[in-house]
């Protein structure tokens, strides 16, 4: 049900914005025209204010029941639903704050629940999967505490390689040390990416998440740092 209203509510945004651009439109036409040839048909001026009444109370009538709606998947405790709705909203009406905001809401309640902690062992590597995601669904993560670091390693004057990070063990676009995140989806990797005291992201495909530090192959890393998940994640 709620797909067909978030289909019809984008419908009526490109049919609201038609009708008002082309009422906009209408004057300027039949300036040109008289100018020229004489028309064989003519539209009365009467009529397009009508439609322009009409397709503003269809957009008033459309926001009143969708908001509606929205509440009552709030109330009901589906909030990506109740999202999808509010976002339906925020299309039709970008001026309205009180959307927004509430959309900032229902976001952050979303990234909040289903919390649980895990803990990052530094000196694994990438170790085990500690959660699974799924596809355009946002997670939280939230990482606290410190570790060791130690390396005793040859390096040239170029510094390290980052060009196969399968040998070296190092990402290129993490800072060094970094704690960093990756998601295997149907057994391929996807890129490492950043992760740091925390971040907020949405993965693109169903997966596994795995976490750890990025350090060059040859290093020593001990202890370990406490993560905090949420969102659209389930401990795997």
């Amino acid at each position: 049900m709620h797909k067909s209203l978030l289909t019809a509510g984008m419908a009526l945004i490109c049919f609201t914005g038609l009708c008002l651009m082309t009422s906009h439109e209408t004057l300027p036409r039949a300036q040109a025209q008289s100018k020229g040839k004489t028309p064989k048909t003519t539209k009365k001026p009467g009529n397009v204010k009508t439609l322009d009444v009409r397709a503003l109370k269809l957009q008033a009538d459309f926001s009143r029941d969708s908001t509606a709606l929205a509440r009552d998947y709030e109330k009901a405790g589906d909030l990506e639903k109740a999202r999808q709705v509010y976002g339906v909203l925020s299309r039709l009406n970008p001026q309205a704050k009180d959307i927004r905001e509430r959309i900032k809401q229902i976001d952050e309640a979303i990234l909040s629940a289903n919390a649980f902690d895990v803990v990052v062992d530094t000196s694994t590597g990438w170790g085990v999967p500690l959660a699974r995601v799924s596809r355009g669904k946002p997670v939280r993560i939230q990482a606290n505490g410190s570790y060791t670091f130690q390396a005793s390693l040859q390096v040239g004057p170029t510094g390290f390689s980052v060009a196969d990070p399968t040998k070296t063990d190092l990402a290129g676009d993490v800072r060094c040390g970094a704690l960093m995140g990756l998601v295997v989806a149907n057994g391929k990797p996807g890129k490492p990416f950043a992760v740091g005291g925390g971040r907020n992201f949405t993965p693109r495909n169903d997966g596994l998440l795995y976490l750890r530090v990025n350090a060059p192959a040859g290093s020593k890393c001990t202890g370990r740092i406490s993560v905090r998940l949420g969102g659209n994640v389930a401990q795997n």
